[in-house]
């Protein structure tokens, strides 16, 4: 069996807090963001952490709304096609956090454009 006093005790002792068990498991889940992850960190079963969570009323979101960016591509194409033209693949690739790889696939795929850099030659770049 689990003595919760025990671990909250020991949790605000080395953390220097003074939580409840359910402020403890809520403020470890909004920071680690998985029951798995708090489990760990905790040193039991995640399903302890999830039936304690459950049985103490803390929200937990379904595993299906974990992932709240919308679908990349309608990322991409928010950005008005003007100002798409004008980015380059890495700059596409930073506001719409991904690899700037995927938003070559894409452009090929979905057949949007976006700016591409030209090579300097080594006499341009001043190397020879």
């Amino acid at each position: 069996m689990i003595d919760w006093k025990e671990i909250t005790d020991f949790y605000n002792k080395t953390h220097s807090r003074n939580h409840s068990t359910a402020e403890m498991l809520e403020y470890l889940y909004s920071h680690m963001g998985t029951v798995d992850k708090v489990a760990n960190y905790i040193g039991v079963d995640w399903r302890t952490i999830a039936n304690k969570m459950d049985k103490l009323g803390l929200t937990r979101p379904h595993r299906t709304t974990y992932n709240h960016k919308r679908p990349l591509i309608d990322r991409i194409m928010a950005i008005p096609e003007a100002r798409r033209r004008t980015m380059t693949a890495k700059e596409i690739a930073k506001e719409v956090d991904c690899a700037k790889g995927t938003i070559s696939q894409y452009a090929r795929k979905h057949g949007f454009r976006y700016k591409t850099t030209t090579n300097k030659t080594l006499l341009e770049r001043g190397n020879i």
